[in-house]
């Protein structure tokens, strides 16, 4: 049974600014210093939480419905009432619970690089599934590879420096469960429930989440508007400055 208190007492997370919330949900295995082109943009506009998830302790209780409620419930003890969530990949199939569970506490939605999960989304290559799936260790060679293909770019550089916000606390247990979580998940049939103003930010060369995916989820929500631009699934880590730009001014338009 979900202990929920335990789970917020274990939840990081850092608060930056002040003014209408906006939260962000890191992707996969990285901590929230990988969101610090966000922050130094929009920390003197609104008040930015970031959940620091991955350097948190969940005690085997990672799930997406676990990961929502818990967020959402330390809102609460923050006093916050509502704000706009920002996740990608796994994280945005977080925001899309989270906007379900409380729609009267989503101002907004963002939606980077992700899908609704199930049978029917566009599929990853299979040479990456293997990967994802298949390896044989969880180590610096895999990070290395998996990085690559996050920032559609073999940059050495590039990849040096985003190793640096890959979370050690990521080991193989965890990152078997966060799999076994992505694959299981499946949202086709409740997206088109989401109210919330919404937008999808999808990189054109994005190699895990295709921008055909983001175009189903465009599809289905009512209240959303997509935009694809260059690079790929951390394209607001590579191309900061334009996902900045289409960040800030869809936030200024719902608040």
């Amino acid at each position: 049974m979900l202990n929920i208190d335990m789970v917020i007492e274990n939840l990081k997370y850092n608060i930056y600014g002040e003014g209408k919330v906006v939260v962000f949900i890191p992707p996969v295995g990285y901590n929230g210093d990988i969101w610090k082109h966000q922050i130094e943009e929009l920390k003197t506009r609104y008040k930015v939480i970031v959940i620091d998830l991955y350097n948190s302790d969940f005690r085997n209780q990672f799930t997406i419905f676990s990961v929502a409620d818990s967020i959402f419930a330390l809102l609460n003890r923050l006093g916050i009432k509502k704000a706009t969530f920002v996740g990608v990949g796994i994280s945005g199939y977080i925001a899309q619970k989270i906007s379900l569970m409380y729609p009267d506490g989503t101002d907004g939605l963002v939606l980077m690089s992700t899908s609704y999960g199930g049978a029917n989304i566009e599929p990853i290559d299979q040479s990456i599934l293997k990967l994802l799936f298949k390896h044989v260790k969880f180590n610096e060679e895999f990070n290395k590879q998996l990085i690559e293909i996050e920032a559609s770019s073999g940059d050495e550089k590039l990849v040096e420096e985003l190793s640096r916000y890959r979370s050690s606390k990521v080991n193989q247990k965890i990152y078997e469960e966060i799999l076994l979580e992505l694959a299981a998940f499946d949202n086709k049939n409740k997206i088109s429930e989401i109210r919330a103003e919404t937008l999808i930010v999808c990189g054109d060369d994005n190699k895990l989440f295709s921008k055909e995916n983001s175009l189903l989820i465009n599809d289905r929500i009512l209240h959303s508007k997509i935009v694809i631009t260059s690079g790929g699934y951390l394209n607001f880590f590579t191309h900061p400055k334009k996902v900045n730009n289409i960040l800030i001014k869809f936030l200024d338009e719902i608040y």
